[in-house]
């Protein structure tokens, strides 16, 4: 008899201490706490690397908002994954995300092209972005994206267009995101009005569009 309570016990406990580890990391973590997450996060969608197609210049122009792989888990901390494909059905960006308790819909995403990653940190006000592991800028509420010696690097402007969402370099539009909420395509891209611009402001452009596409999978 005392066994068996000896045994309640310890499994009670095991299921306090599981409980209160899933709430302690369901909240938006530090820095050595994010970079572990990253890991894990690029640990799970590791297998697709190989299959994603080469970017190259024309690629940008091809990417599309309709998804493979797309799968969410969990309700303390929701997790999801997938892969944004061209408009040919090609695997383009990997992506996995994990969101966090506190205000707005935080969370933290990893998301790989052929040649990139991208971490965001996702906030209520703003979005933080790395691309291969070094800061790329912060995208505020008002839609100006800032390098980490607060340039600005880009801004989102709104439209009349509600479907429409250009995006300023230089005081230069050089594309606009379509909005990921309002889709009326079969097979609708990512990007309209795609112009020539440099390697940099293509890395600034893809990380926006990501932020974008990802914040329509937190809200759904």
């Amino acid at each position: 008899m005392l066994s068996r309570i000896l045994l309640f016990v310890i499994a009670i406990g095991g299921l306090f201490m599981y409980i209160l580890f899933q709430f302690l990391t369901s909240f938006p973590p530090g820095r050595k706490r994010r970079e572990d997450e990253l890991k894990n996060l690029k640990a799970e969608i590791a297998p697709w690397f190989p299959d994603l197609i080469t970017w190259d210049k024309d690629e940008l122009e091809m990417l599309s908002l309709n998804q493979i792989n797309n799968k969410k888990s969990g309700a303390l901390r929701p997790t999801g994954k997938g892969i944004f494909t061209s408009v040919y059905s090609e695997p383009m960006i990997a992506y996995a995300y994990k969101q966090f308790q506190g205000k707005g819909n935080q969370a933290l995403v990893y998301a790989k092209t052929s040649n990139h990653e991208y971490a965001l940190g996702i906030k209520s006000k703003e979005t933080n972005v790395w691309i291969d592991g070094q800061p790329l800028g912060t995208l505020n509420s008002s839609g100006v994206f800032l390098n980490p010696d607060k340039k600005e690097l880009a801004r989102i402007k709104k439209s009349s267009d509600q479907e429409l969402l250009p995006v300023f370099m230089s005081d230069r539009e050089v594309a606009s995101l379509i909005h990921p909420d309002r889709l009326k395509d079969v097979n609708p891209r990512a990007f309209q009005l795609v112009k020539e611009m440099s390697k940099e402001e293509e890395s600034v452009i893809v990380a926006l569009a990501i932020n974008q596409m990802i914040k329509k999978e937190l809200k759904s």
